[in-house]
């Protein structure tokens, strides 16, 4: 199997990439107090219109553009709220029906040639319960994020909502020092577990793609998702 491009799909360098992070983790908090709720709370200078309340920050390179907005109703209502860079969508989104109720989440990548792709999709029901049958997501599990120099790291990558429903993921990551993985697994929840030894300090921010694959009698189709590992060693 081919190993995918991982870094060609990516708009910017690793070292951007992780500088535009933290200005959304950024901003995302400060916003914290002020976050998308069910209730109405009312806003006289839009009434009865859509609006949209974006807050900017400093971007790493002068030609990004990196904001946290706020879409709401014409009741004032929370329906969307999520990154922007240059005003295409960027993370995690969370989107909201008519009352503020949270519908789903959904997380974008920007790759190489401009464009948008959906990475991960979580809905919910009225409750908060994951629909997991509509939803297509992956957990990652670490027993440590900080590590010292000969600790082994045990990383858990679990595919809990499978695109195809199959039973066949393979894990690339991009990086020399660990080593590309491919495995096939027989449960709903699959799973795999990989170990990394630290072998020297630093902050690690290893991208990797994780690839669902369903056969159906000589016809093969594939699902690649992004996942970042984010570790530091010290």
């Amino acid at each position: 199997m081919k190993k995918p491009g991982i870094m060609k799909k990516w708009f910017v360098s690793l070292e951007s990439l992780q500088e535009i992070d933290n200005l959304l983790y950024l901003l995302i908090g400060l916003l914290v107090l002020n976050a998308c709720s069910s209730a109405t709370n009312g806003n006289s200078l839009h009434k009865g219109q859509p609006y949209k309340e974006c807050h900017k920050e400093e971007s790493p390179q002068d030609t990004f553009l990196v904001e946290y907005c706020k879409e709401f109703n014409a009741d004032s209502i929370c329906a969307r709220e999520g990154g922007y860079i240059n005003s295409k969508p960027y993370s995690w989104h969370k989107f909201y029906d008519a009352t503020g109720i949270k519908e789903r989440e959904e997380e974008y990548n920007l790759l190489a040639n401009d464009s948008v792709e959906l990475n991960q999709i979580i809905k919910f029901n009225r409750n908060g319960d994951t629909l997991f049958d509509e939803s297509n997501f992956y957990y990652i599990k670490y027993n440590k994020r900080t590590l010292a120099v000969g600790d082994t790291l045990l990383v858990d990558i679990i595919l809990r909502a499978p695109y195809f429903r199959s039973d066949t993921i393979s894990i690339f990551l991009d990086d020399p020092d660990v080593p590309n993985l491919e495995h096939r697994l027989y449960s709903h929840n699959n799973r795999k577990r990989f170990t990394y030894v630290a072998k020297k300090a630093g902050k690690y921010f290893v991208p990797g793609v994780l690839r669902e694959t369903h056969r159906e009698g000589n016809k093969e189709q594939t699902r690649d998702m992004i996942f970042e590992l984010k570790f530091k060693v010290e």
